[in-house]
């Protein structure tokens, strides 16, 4: 009797047949890509100079003033405090939601797949 080594694909489960067996490894899955993705651009925005106290300096260098405040780069980095941080975390909660249902969709593996093939003369899959 001849023994062959299992192939991946009996051994290995597809994405669909994970996402609808177990639910919640699928969730998981979305909530550390988007962990990762919010951790990703914090580090993005204060490394690139988009920070609070870097765009306050930039706003009062260029002769903005808030009516009602000094002009100071106090008074705009206070105001940008609140907004800068909520919006990078938002953004990234989204772009990880959008990455993680494309990837169970597998919409941007099959476009680029197809593409690949298409350019490369292969037969599409």
């Amino acid at each position: 009797m001849r023994h062959t080594a299992p192939t991946t694909r009996s051994v290995w489960k597809t994405h669909e047949e994970t996402r609808v067996e177990d639910p919640f490894r699928a969730l998981g899955y979305l909530g550390i890509l988007a962990a990762f993705c919010v951790v990703f651009s914090l580090t993005w925005i204060e490394v690139c100079g988009l920070g609070p106290s870097t765009v306050a300096k930039q706003l009062v260098a260029s002769g903005m003033q808030i009516p009602g405040y000094r002009r100071s780069g106090k008074a705009v980095e206070s105001i940008l405090k609140r907004y800068i941080p909520a919006v990078t975390v938002l953004v990234g909660v989204i772009v990880g939601l959008i990455a993680g249902g494309f990837r169970f969709l597998r919409s941007f593996r099959l476009w680029n797949g197809n593409l690949a093939c298409r350019w490369n003369n292969l037969p599409v899959l």
